[in-house]
C-alpha cells in the first residue's frame, strides 16, 4: 500500500487502481476484467477518503448508490462526519439527492402503478416503500432543523404530509 496513493478525486477509481496495484485485478479469458476483494478495498479506501476528510467526494459518490431498501455503516459514518462539520450542503447532496430522491422515486412509481392498475402490488410492499420514505422524511427534516434553513425544513414537512394524505411525493 505504501506505493498506492488515491487521487481522491474518482472514489471508484480509486478502489480499482489500489486493487490494480496489490495485485487484485484479472482479466478472464472474456477479456472482462474482474476486481478480488472489493469490498475490503472499499472499505480501506471509504476510511482513507475519510482521514483526508474528503468528505465532499463521499457524499457525491455515495449519493448514487441504492438506498432504496436500507441503510448502511458507510451512510450512518459518513452523515456523522458532516453533521459533525456543520455541512449542509453535503449533507442534502447525499440525503436529499441521494438517499431521499431514490426512496421518493420508487414511491412515485409505485404509487403511479398502484393507482393505474388497482392491486397490482401487494399491499405489504406499498406500505413498505411510503414507509421507507416517510423514515427518510423524518431524517431529513431533522437534519434540515439541525443544519439547514426554515424554507428547507417546510418543502420536507409539505412533502412529508403529501405522502402522509396518500399522495405522490
Amino acid at each position: 500500500m505504501k506505493d498506492f496513493q488515491p487521487s481522491y478525486r474518482d472514489f471508484h477509481k480509486d478502489i480499482e487502481q489500489y486493487l490494480t496495484s496489490i495485485g487484485k485485478r484479472e482479466k478472464q479469458k472474456d477479456g472482462m476484467v474482474v476486481f478480488r476483494g472489493y469490498d475490503d478495498a472499499l472499505s480501506l479506501m471509504f476510511r482513507m477518503y475519510l482521514e483526508k476528510n474528503e468528505l465532499s467526494s463521499l457524499a457525491k459518490e455515495f449519493r448514487k448508490w441504492n438506498w432504496e431498501h436500507q441503510y448502511n455503516d458507510y451512510l450512518t459514518e459518513l452523515t456523522e462526519a458532516l453533521k459533525k462539520d456543520k455541512d449542509w450542503e453535503n449533507l442534502k447532496v447525499l440525503w436529499e439527492k441521494g438517499v431521499l430522491q431514490k426512496r421518493k422515486k420508487l414511491f412515485n412509481e409505485i404509487w403511479k402503478i398502484e393507482k393505474d392498475a388497482p392491486g397490482t402490488i401487494s399491499h405489504k410492499s406499498i406500505v413498505e416503500v411510503k414507509d421507507r420514505l416517510l423514515e427518510t422524511l423524518s431524517d431529513v427534516i431533522k437534519l434540515a432543523r439541525d443544519y439547514g434553513s426554515i424554507a428547507d425544513v417546510e418543502r420536507f414537512e409539505k412533502m412529508e404530509r403529501r405522502v402522509q394524505e396518500g399522495n405522490r411525493a
